[in-house]
């Protein structure tokens, strides 16, 4: 499981971000019936486990990087990459054109919006 910093960089184009509490390597966003998500950044993706307190956990999913990220690219000619965490940093950091974009963010944020939209009604 990577950094905290990274699933709170993603998910700060969200509308959600305010009511969304860091509790460790997690970001804790506390739904309307009761039950929290947990959302968790991973080397390829973002984790979301929705938890109950009386049934525990009630459902989970995983967002990949490679669906809603941009394919990047170090140079004109190199073979496009999927962004992904490698040693603590985004692949490539060094390079300021292979980092993802606010773009890439508000589209795997939407996503997750959408999911936890759609359990809040659960």
């Amino acid at each position: 499981m990577e950094n905290i910093k990274f699933i709170r960089e993603i998910m700060s184009t969200s509308s959600l971000r305010s009511r969304m509490k860091p509790v460790g390597i997690v970001l804790v966003y506390p739904m309307h019936n009761g039950n929290v998500a947990k959302l968790s950044c991973h080397s390829d993706g973002v984790s979301v486990r929705i938890v109950s307190k009386t049934l525990g956990l009630v459902d989970r999913t995983f967002f990949p990087f490679a669906s809603y990220f941009a394919k990047k690219r170090c140079s004109p000619g190199a073979p496009p990459w999927d962004q992904h965490i490698e040693n603590g940093e985004w692949y490539f950091s060094q390079y300021p054109h292979c980092l993802p974009t606010n773009s890439d963010f508000k589209k795997l944020s939407s996503a997750v919006e959408e999911y936890l939209s759609m359990m809040d009604t659960v």
